[in-house]
């Protein structure tokens, strides 16, 4: 634990560098780039990588069927409360309780490209009706540049800014599996699971470079993701160490 530690404070810590981060043009390669590195900490990027990681550890010795199937259980049970459930408490009732919009929005409000004012955006409209009007605006704006990829996902990403989701999700997955990482596999493999964290600062970045976010978003998101992959990963522990039956 004490490595784990050293590292994910590191990790939070640079998630503070997105203050400082320059503008990259969002009509340009570096853009599309940074929109793939963002899907990563998507659904679809979430659950592959936690799929991936959850078997590399469970087969990482000979063990027995039911070693195997009860490690394989606990990580479903567990990741599924804390990942699952954290990303859905976010998105359902933290971040409308804030109601904070995302930089893009108030920015495009203020350009007079949205037509309406952030509020009114947010609380006039379903997520799908959100959806229609960003997407009829930014086909109708001649001033703002953005690649097809970027401005499919300002279109997708409509719901309130923080804490960031993605963030969260990121950091929350990189922490349990570098906890579990360092307790369980051989000093000579931790190596890549103590850089795994990087990755979840990369997509804390993205999201700042996308204009979808602002630096507080990552950085509390990153955070409570932080703490809870910390508990989901001593739960784990602690249920996955239970005897067998025979």
């Amino acid at each position: 634990m004490p490595h784990s530690f050293g590292w994910m404070a590191v990790t939070w810590g640079a998630l503070w560098l997105s203050f400082v981060l320059p503008p990259i043009r969002l009509d340009g390669w570096l853009a599309v780039w940074t929109w793939r590195l963002t899907l990563t900490g998507g659904l679809l990027g979430i659950l592959t990588l936690a799929i991936i990681c959850a078997a590399i550890l469970t087969l990482r010795r000979l063990s027995t069927g039911k070693r195997i199937a009860r490690e394989l259980l606990c990580h479903i049970l567990v990741l599924g409360v804390f990942l699952g459930g954290g990303a859905m408490a976010n998105e359902y009732v933290v971040k409308p309780a804030l109601a904070i919009p995302r930089p893009n929005i108030v920015a495009l409000s203020e350009e007079g490209v949205l037509g309406t004012t952030p509020e009114a955006f947010y609380e006039s409209m379903t997520k799908d009706e959100r959806r229609v009007s960003l997407a009829a605006a930014l086909a109708e704006s001649a001033s703002m540049d953005l690649a097809p990829s970027v401005q499919d996902h300002w279109v997708h990403e409509v719901g309130y800014a923080f804490p960031s989701g993605h963030t969260f999700s990121a950091m929350l997955l990189a922490t349990y599996f570098l906890v579990l990482g360092i307790d369980l596999v051989l000093a000579k493999w931790r190596w890549g699971w103590a850089r795994f964290p990087i990755w979840a600062v990369l997509v804390g970045w993205s999201r700042v470079l996308l204009g979808v976010h602002r630096p507080a978003d990552i950085i509390v998101g990153g955070l409570v993701g932080l703490l809870l992959g910390v508990l989901a990963a001593r739960i784990w522990l602690r249920l996955s160490r239970f005897p067998v039956r025979r």
